[in-house]
C-alpha cells in the first residue's frame, strides 16, 4: 500500500463510520446515523463521568467514546453491539470502556424513547429491555450510587 492509500484509507474511514446506518435490523420511524450515534455517546460520556465523579482524563475518555465503533465501517452496524476493546489494559482503559459502554447504552435507551414518542410500537416493547442493559453498565462503572441512577433515570 502506497503512502497515498494508507492516508487516504486513514481520513476516509470516519466518514464510512459516520454514515452507517443504524439499527439496520429494527423498525424505526426515523433512521439514525452511526456519526449522530457517535456524537451523542462522546456527549453522555462526559456527563456519566461527572455524574461519578470519575478522575479520568476527559480527552482520552472522548477519544475512545469517539472511536468506540471504528470497526463498524467495515462491518456495518452490528445489533449486538460493538466488542468495545479499550478494556483490556489497565484500570484506567478498563473505567473509559465501562463509562463508555454506560454512555452507549444510555444512548440507544433515549433513541428507544425518541422512537416511542413517534409511535414505534416495536421499540415500544423493547424499552424495558434497554433501560435494564444501560442500568446494567451504569451498574458496572466505578463510583455509581443509587443517586447517580436516579439522576440519570430522572431524565
Amino acid at each position: 500500500m502506497t503512502p497515498y492509500e494508507m492516508t487516504e484509507n486513514v481520513f476516509r474511514k470516519p466518514r464510512f463510520v459516520a454514515i452507517i446506518p443504524r439499527w439496520s435490523v429494527v423498525p424505526v420511524t426515523r433512521r439514525q446515523t452511526n456519526g449522530e450515534h457517535i456524537f451523542l455517546v462522546a456527549r453522555y460520556a462526559t456527563l456519566v463521568a461527572d455524574l461519578l465523579g470519575s478522575k479520568v482524563n476527559r480527552f482520552l475518555l472522548l477519544d475512545y467514546a469517539l472511536r468506540h465503533d471504528d470497526e463498524e465501517a467495515v462491518t456495518g452496524d452490528l445489533p449486538s453491539g460493538s466488542p468495545l476493546a479499550a478494556h483490556k489494559e489497565g484500570p484506567i482503559r478498563n473505567e473509559i470502556y465501562l463509562i463508555v459502554k454506560a454512555a452507549d447504552r444510555l444512548e440507544a435507551y433515549f433513541y428507544g424513547i425518541e422512537e416511542v414518542m413517534l409511535g414505534n410500537q416495536f421499540m415500544a416493547e423493547q424499552i424495558p429491555d434497554l433501560y435494564k442493559k444501560f442500568i446494567d453498565a451504569l451498574t458496572a462503572c466505578p463510583g455509581h450510587t443509587d443517586a447517580v441512577i436516579d439522576a440519570v433515570g430522572a431524565v
